[in-house]
């Protein structure tokens, strides 16, 4: 009943003012386990009720005159009137939600202005109207360059109407403002929680002795000797116990790990204190560069030659005092200690890791007889030929030749004509065949015989 009743309403809610104010309670019965009708939903009922039976305030439209549209947005809805001669033709609200809350002022402005011609794009296409907005920077929308995704999503859909952009000041666009700033909650009223064993207990407090000698007393004090204390045993409990001394410890500058007591502890114990971390962000591009110029012992090169085809840039060991700018000098020392630091760090990683992988490696050596375990693969196996592919003279392994598919005679200038051949590589398309130097080629491929191809040597 409650759908039906709403679904009637909401085709006559362009001449219902306020219509999604005042059908709000009545929309919430309709979700899942809502269904409670109380005083506001009757009022909102009555409401509805007379609004419907009652005769509209609004003029019908005129195709011959010039429709006006006076659109505003607020924080959280969109409001316009659809007017002629300064008489109503039809109101339009729409609530905003998700992404569309966080757009600034001008965007949401310029929403409400697309949303109003799609409204009523009935009324307005092909004919000349006019918006007005309280936004003055809108007035110059159609001069300004497109800079924002907003206009590059939202123009496209309005530049097949005829319009032009009124500036409206705020306080003369009460209409649409009133339709765009409409109140969801209202404070009926407010309660607040009071504690009515509050002064009873006060009371008591005040008359026993014994509460009165406590809080003389006050809560006993303890030192900061004590809680250095504390965190030194509880340190040496569940650190020192099972992982031994440390060589360094690493801190966030609290200052029970900055205190005298702290510092004088671990220096006896032959700890390093590091407590500088704001200097860990200077260190990281050293640490890349560290790790990108250094030689692994996998690929036998650095990472920086494995991307670049080329060695590292050498980087210039600086001598101390040799810049006169205190700056420079002191940063420039530092860099330096820092990377020797980090590739000693790097060196011990590595050599860690390969201890890691030896435990799980063995030298064996066989004799003439003795008995191994293979690995028998059930794949089919290709058989390998026992010829080395052609080398150039800079040892690099030349592409094999599949055949030669032309051949033709070339005479550059006044030297002696040459013969060339099309040759198709193995492995290569029909379209990646090269011409090549017929006497290189012989060279180059003594194995390949041009005859098995169907072409004669020149002189032949």
């Amino acid at each position: 009943m409650v759908r039906g009743f709403l679904g009637l309403a909401g085709y006559y809610r362009k001449f219902i003012r306020h219509f999604r104010s005042i059908a709000a309670p009545l929309t919430r019965l309709l979700g899942k386990d809502e269904f409670q009708r109380n005083d506001y939903t009757e009022i909102a009922f009555q409401l509805l009720k007379e609004a419907l039976t009652s005769p509209p305030t609004l003029r019908l439209p005129d195709f011959t005159k010039r429709f006006v549209i006076e659109c505003d947005a607020s924080g959280i809805e969109l409001g316009a009137i659809l007017t002629q001669q300064n008489q109503p033709v039809a109101y339009f609200s729409e609530a905003l939600k998700g992404s569309a809350l966080a757009l600034s002022t001008y965007e949401k402005e310029m929403l409400a202005i697309v949303k109003a011609i799609k409204k009523w794009r009935t009324y307005l296409m092909g004919k000349p109207f006019t918006v007005r907005t309280d936004q003055q920077s809108l007035k110059y929308l159609l001069e300004q360059r497109i800079t924002t995704p907003a206009q590059t999503r939202w123009l496209p859909k309005i530049l097949g109407y005829d319009y032009e952009i009124e500036y409206k000041r705020g306080p003369e666009n009460q209409c649409a403002d009133c339709l765009s700033r409409v109140a969801e909650f209202q404070f009926l009223s407010i309660s607040q929680p009071r504690a009515d064993w509050w002064p009873m207990l006060q009371k008591e407090v005040q008359q026993d002795s014994f509460y009165k000698d406590l809080l003389q007393k006050g809560p006993p004090q303890v030192g900061p000797k004590l809680l250095q204390r504390d965190v030194a045993k509880a340190f040496v409990a569940q650190v020192v116990r099972l992982h031994g001394i440390p060589q360094s410890i690493v801190s966030d500058r609290d200052k029970v790990f900055i205190s005298s007591f702290w510092r004088a502890l671990f220096q006896l114990q032959g700890t390093k204190l590091w407590d500088q971390p704001r200097k860990w962000i200077e260190w990281v591009p050293w640490a890349e560069f560290s790790y990108n110029t250094s030689i692994h012992s996998s690929t036998k090169m650095t990472p920086f030659e494995a991307v670049y085809g080329i060695p590292p840039p050498s980087l210039l060991a600086y001598v101390p005092s040799t810049s006169h700018v205190q700056a420079v000098d002191e940063y420039l020392c530092d860099r330096d200690v820092i990377l020797h630091e980090l590739r000693r760090n790097l060196l011990l990683a590595q050599e860690r890791m390969k201890c890691q992988a030896d435990r799980h490696r063995r030298e064996v050596s066989f004799l003439v007889g003795d008995y191994v375990l293979l690995r028998k693969h059930l794949s089919l196996v290709t058989p390998t030929s026992t010829q080395l592919p052609p080398v150039s003279d800079t040892a690099t392994v030349l592409p094999q030749p599949e055949k030669v598919l032309d051949r033709r005679v070339i005479q550059k200038g006044k030297y002696r004509p040459k013969s060339e051949i099309l040759v198709k590589w193995v492995g290569a398309l029909v379209e990646d065949a090269t011409w090549e130097n017929e006497w290189r080629f012989t060279k180059s491929y003594p194995g390949f015989i041009l005859e098995d191809q169907g072409f004669l040597r020149v002189g032949e």
